[in-house]
């Protein structure tokens, strides 16, 4: 039952949960950013390619 108590007050866990959710957060922003700039690039490609075709 002890070694069950030591695992639940082991405050070590907290800190590499919260480093991972950072992680995902970070993740995330990098994924929309990407997201978001693929459409505009591709937009703007196609714009240049219609231009540019006679």
């Amino acid at each position: 039952m002890s070694e069950i108590k030591k695992i639940i007050t082991d405050e070590r866990g907290a800190t590499l949960l919260e480093y991972v959710g950072l992680a995902v957060l970070i993740l995330v922003g990098i994924w929309v950013a990407a997201t978001q700039l693929a459409g505009g690039v591709g937009k703007r490609f196609n714009d240049i390619k219609d231009r540019i075709e006679p």
